[in-house]
């Protein structure tokens, strides 16, 4: 799963996560929080 980092914290980060929808013709995002040691970063 890949998404945008939008917020670091002390422990995590909030990541907008895109939404495929094809019904609809615009991206969506939904936020989840995630433990530092639960993701890897990439360049996009």
């Amino acid at each position: 799963m890949r998404g945008k980092v939008e917020k670091v914290n002390g422990n995590s980060v909030i990541v907008d996560i895109p939404i495929n929808d094809s019904s609809e013709e615009h991206e969506m995002f939904e936020k989840t929080i995630v433990d530092h040691k639960r993701y890897k970063i990439i360049e996009g």
